[in-house]
């Protein structure tokens, strides 16, 4: 954690870049406010305790963050998700700013889908959640943890709001000036369910507004409301991400067979014997290249249809699951032929006149 041994100063709050864009409606909703001292559940009352002793925390200035420090809450959040997912796996930021989207200075906006393809990239388990209450349920219910995208300005600021060295007492809402796009990763949940607590990665060394008295990060442990949070997600486009564990591929499907033929199309069905896929990928064989992708399908679609075939062929297929974490084993292929060519008469010859009238 690396959170000892930090020179602290008086300085003043450090101002990053925007990471997200937000909506006109979404920014309508958010209002900057000094709040009053609310009352607040003892660590003891919190759900998901496991989830909250076992991931670890990262911050964005931290000395593996590299250049692109500003923007990196989102690579960040994927370290600790990581490492909550692989019993303390120690990824850096830096690598992970790199695998999205390079490591400049001049860093790109970042999305949910940077922050999963990551965790793909990682071998970590997840799952696209939507509004405040599957974040709450996947905390409380499954013990999981969740990225949450948040814009800040719904959360309002706190006693300890630019106070360098404060007391490690005021541990609740933003204590920093930001306020646009940003990830944190929530942890737990109050009893009551009016409080969730996050681990908040926009802590910066060598400035004391973001460390307590007692050296601990602000956001190490960072209680915010569950109805500011709820409104901070709705403004990022209230998608978050579940993190379940170690990804593990999906089982091949089986029972590859051939439902429907036309003279144009082939038709074909499986057995799906996954519950934690993508989707599917189709192949069909070719005797210039092997097997070439035709097209894929999405999660517990069973059937898939290849058209502008020509008549009378025989065509050979297999298909695959995939997820985050790899592709399965291929199915047995299976061939199918599609329905003979229809002949065109021949041409008439010979016409030519036999009788005449003064009618016909």
């Amino acid at each position: 954690m690396m959170i000892f041994g930090v020179l602290l100063l008086t300085m003043v709050p450090i101002t990053k870049s925007p990471i997200f864009a937000v909506s006109p409606a979404g920014l309508q909703r958010m209002l900057l406010t000094t709040a009053s001292e609310p009352t607040l559940p003892s660590i003891d009352d919190l759900q998901s305790p496991l989830a909250d002793l076992l991931t670890p925390y990262r911050y964005q200035s931290a000395r593996d963050s590299g250049t692109c420090k500003s923007t990196n809450c989102g690579p960040a959040a994927v370290a600790m998700a990581i490492g909550w997912a692989q019993s303390g796996q120690w990824i850096p930021i830096s690598d992970i700013r790199g695998y999205i989207s390079g490591t400049g200075t001049d860093s790109p906006l970042l999305s949910v889908s940077d922050l999963t393809n990551a965790l793909g990239q990682w071998g970590v388990g997840y799952s696209t959640i939507t509004g405040m209450d599957a974040v709450k349920d996947a905390i409380s219910i499954r013990g999981h943890i969740v990225i949450v995208p948040v814009v800040m300005s719904a959360i309002p600021a706190r006693s300890d709001y630019l106070t360098p060295n404060s007391d490690a007492a005021s541990y609740y809402d933003r204590f920093y000036s930001y306020t646009s796009g940003h990830f944190v990763v929530a942890k737990g949940v109050s009893s009551d369910g009016n409080w969730v607590i996050v681990r908040d990665p926009d802590v910066w060394d060598g400035n004391g507004v973001y460390w307590y008295s007692n050296l601990a990060a602000k956001g190490l442990s960072r209680y915010y409301s569950y109805s500011n949070l709820a409104t901070a997600l709705d403004g990022m486009g209230n998608q978050a991400i579940e993190i379940l564990g170690v990804a593990t591929k999906p089982a091949a499907p089986s029972n590859l067979r051939v439902t429907g033929v036309t003279q144009t199309s082939i038709t074909f069905a499986w057995n799906d014997n996954s519950d934690n896929e993508t989707g599917f990928n189709v192949y069909r064989w070719s005797d210039v290249v092997w097997w070439v992708k035709v097209g894929s399908v999405g999660a517990n679609v069973t059937s898939y249809t290849d058209s502008s075939l020509t008549c009378g062929n025989t065509y050979i297929y297999m298909v695959d699951a995939y997820n985050g974490s790899g592709k399965s084993s291929p199915s047995v292929d299976v061939g199918g032929t599609t329905s003979a060519c229809v002949q065109m008469p021949a041409a008439p010859s010979n016409l030519r006149v036999t009788g005449v009238t003064q009618t016909s």
